[in-house]
């Protein structure tokens, strides 16, 4: 189950860096962890720490997601889960929230200039203080 749920986000994080015009950056010819990613058309480029791939079984999580004409155009998040909140979250009928079951580790969000002073971008913004 816990590599069913990890495709799943995965994919999800490919969904919305597809989206944003991914470009990989890894060897596709290594099965390697990518850690590079570059989204030319969100205008973002980020790399993960290699300690994040090193790791076996970090139970890391990212998720993302594109609202092309929101104020907030992307948003990618990596979340941490520890092995005791695996089950519930892979347990369709759990009724914990799966905010309660993960830690945010680091949130990206892509915003356009013109959308800075927006209540959206505010309120999201105000998450952080």
């Amino acid at each position: 189950m816990k590599k069913k749920l990890a495709l799943l986000l995965a994919a999800l994080l490919l969904f919305g860096s597809a989206a944003c015009g991914k470009t990989d950056t890894a060897d596709d010819t290594q099965q390697e962890i990518q850690t590079e990613f570059n989204l030319p058309k969100c205008g973002l480029s980020y790399t993960i720490p290699d300690a994040w791939v090193e790791m076996e079984n970090t139970n890391l999580i990212p998720a993302s997601y594109v609202k092309v004409n929101g104020d907030i155009y992307a948003k990618i998040q990596y979340n941490y889960a520890p092995d005791e909140n695996m089950e519930p979250l892979n347990d369709a009928e759990s009724t914990i929230a799966v905010e309660e079951l993960m830690t945010p580790i680091v949130e990206m969000l892509v915003v356009r200039t013109e959308n800075l002073e927006t209540d959206e971008v505010k309120e999201e913004m105000d998450f952080f203080k």
